[in-house]
């Protein structure tokens, strides 16, 4: 698309839109009575959203798009869970919902992002591969002039999922990030 340099998704938008903690077992181990339980924020995300939000890395690599059991965890989550940035990478964490128990493998510490109100310090964060049954998605577009591409990010949010009419966009307005030349719809 003319004037985009990329265009990448997450399922929220870290600072505008995080939802609240969860619940994470790192490395399949119980909790002890009266410690408490390991919280993190879990941003869903494609492979390149890191490069798109100016996010960096710590240590490590971010996953390949395709991958569905590696994940990126921030400064804050390996110093708080896993003693450290170069003791994260190589070990898991996972995280139930429901019947389900999703397991990852930590591949990369990224920098902190900063938390949606901005008063506190960041917090513990994961960042897992978006999966194809998530029902919110935010699109970021970098670019010369993001207010423009609006018809252009209708386009391609509709291809993500043209046969479901849940999935179209209900929001496509820009929103100017604090980094330069980029929006998100």
């Amino acid at each position: 698309m003319a004037g985009v340099n990329r265009v990448t998704v997450v399922n929220r938008l870290p600072v505008l839109g995080d939802s609240g903690m969860i619940a994470i077992t790192v490395d399949d181990r119980a909790v002890a009575p009266g410690e408490p339980t390991p919280m993190a924020v879990v941003t869903g995300a494609r492979a390149d959203a890191a490069a798109t939000l100016g996010v960096g890395l710590r240590g490590g690599r971010w996953w390949t798009e395709g991958s569905t059991n590696e994940a990126v965890i921030s400064q804050t989550t390996a110093m708080r869970y896993f003693d450290g940035v170069d003791r994260a990478i190589g070990r898991h964490f996972s995280i139930q919902s429901a019947e389900t128990r999703a397991v990852y493998q930590v591949v990369g510490v990224s920098t902190d992002v900063a938390n949606t109100d901005r008063t506190d310090h960041a917090p513990a964060r994961v960042w897992i591969p978006m999966l194809p049954e998530t029902r919110r998605m935010t699109f970021i577009i970098e670019g010369q002039d993001p207010g423009a591409l609006t018809a252009g990010v209708r386009s391609v949010a509709a291809s993500v999922a043209p046969d479901d009419p849940d999935r179209k966009p209900a929001d496509v307005s820009p929103r100017r990030c604090s980094a330069p030349n980029r929006a998100t719809t």
